[in-house]
């Protein structure tokens, strides 16, 4: 079974893929890494979750963030792991994922979390948490997830 996970960097995320992948399954992890908490928090969570640690320190030894996570997604490349750098805002790089792998169930644990700055800021997470999940929706309703 081929199962995309979304916000598989974060701490649930990055234990169901260690999850799924024990039990024998293909996992396509997805998340935009993005900054409310740290990447190389994200980053070590990926890499722990695959039994890949060692690849660490040269890692978070990159300049930038994109050097981190492009090294990330080559490092951790295998015959039933990917990770894709990608946000569900973003539908057109959603729909190549689905249209590029034959998906047979989603698990959506993406967000933006925490309370205070979501009400600092409620569009933002409107279109993240609610615009992001429905683009997911779609995707799986055009290919049959």
């Amino acid at each position: 079974m081929k199962i995309i996970v979304t916000g598989a960097a974060g701490f649930i995320g990055s234990h169901l893929v260690e999850k799924l992948l024990s039990l024998g399954h293909s996992v396509i992890g997805i998340d935009n890494f993005h900054n409310f908490y740290s990447e190389d928090i994200k980053i070590k969570n990926v890499l722990e979750s695959l039994n890949k640690i060692e690849y660490l320190v040269e890692i978070l030894s990159r300049d930038t963030k994109e050097e981190k996570i492009e090294m990330l997604v080559k490092k951790v490349d295998t015959d039933n792991y990917s990770l894709e750098y990608c946000d569900l805002k973003n539908i057109e790089s959603l729909d190549k994922i689905f249209n590029e792998n034959k998906i047979d169930m989603v698990v959506n644990l993406a967000g933006l979390a925490g309370v205070r700055p979501s009400l600092e800021n409620p569009l933002e997470y409107e279109k993240v948490n609610v615009g992001g999940y429905l683009n997911l929706l779609e995707c799986c309703k055009k290919y049959g997830v």
